[in-house]
C-alpha cells in the first residue's frame, strides 16, 4: 500500500471540506473506501499508531489522548519519525514545540463562554497555529468574529468539531466561513464522498 507523500499538510486540506474523525479503527477500512485523504485520530495509542504508515493518508493524532506517547519534545519527535503529519492540542506550549520539528499543528479551543473564547484568543495569539479547531462546532463562526474583533485580522483556518449532525449545518458552517469540519459522522462522510468529482 502506498505510503504517507511528502506534500505539505496545508496542501491536503481544502476549503469547505469534511474531515472524518476517528475514535477506533473500526472505521478506518471506511474511510479509505471513501478516498478520504485527512483524518484526524482522536484517541490513539502508541501500540498502533505506527499502522498508518501503511496508508495513503495524512493522519494528525490528538497528542493530548494519547496512550503511551507524552505531548513532550521526545513524543512529538517520535510521532514525526514515524510518519505523522501533525497534531491536536489544548496546549499553546505543545503547539510551539510540534512547529520547531516541523509538524502541522491544531490549536482546540472550546467556546463554551465568553471567557472560554476570550482565553481561545489569547492561546491563539501566543502560539500562532496552523489551525484553529472550535468545539462545539456551531460556536465557530461566532468564535471567529469575536477574534476579528478583538484582534482585527483574521483568524487561522478554522475547523468545527463536535455536534455538527446535518448537512444543513454543514452549509451553514461553510456559508459562514469555516474552513474545514472535523466529524464522526459516517453519514456526514458519505453525503460529502459524493460531493467530489470521480
Amino acid at each position: 500500500m502506498a505510503r504517507q507523500g511528502d506534500e505539505k499538510i496545508t496542501d491536503v486540506i481544502q476549503k469547505r471540506s469534511i474531515i472524518p474523525a476517528l475514535w477506533d479503527r473500526s472505521t478506518l477500512s471506511k474511510v479509505l473506501d471513501l478516498g478520504f485523504k485527512v483524518v484526524f485520530t482522536l484517541k490513539e495509542s502508541i501500540k498502533t499508531i505506527s499502522l498508518f504508515k501503511d496508508f495513503d493518508l495524512f493522519v494528525f493524532v490528538d497528542i493530548d489522548m494519547m496512550n503511551g506517547v507524552k505531548p513532550d519534545d521526545d513524543g512529538l519527535e517520535f510521532l514525526r519519525n514515524i510518519g505523522i503529519k501533525g497534531i491536536i492540542t489544548v496546549k499553546p506550549k505543545v503547539i510551539s514545540s510540534a512547529k520547531k520539528l516541523g509538524l502541522s499543528t491544531i490549536l482546540r479551543i472550546f467556546a463554551l463562554d465568553s471567557r472560554a473564547v476570550e482565553k481561545g484568543i489569547e492561546q491563539c495569539e501566543n502560539a500562532c497555529p496552523d489551525y484553529l479547531e472550535v468545539l462545539p462546532g456551531m460556536t465557530a463562526p461566532k468564535f471567529m468574529n469575536r477574534f476579528r474583533r478583538y484582534t482585527g485580522r483574521r483568524p487561522p483556518k478554522t475547523i468545527s468539531a463536535g455536534l455538527v449532525d446535518s448537512v444543513e449545518e454543514v452549509e451553514w458552517l461553510f456559508n459562514e466561513g469555516v474552513y474545514a469540519i472535523s466529524t464522526s459522522n459516517e453519514k456526514l462522510w458519505e453525503w460529502f464522498a459524493k460531493l467530489r468529482p470521480a
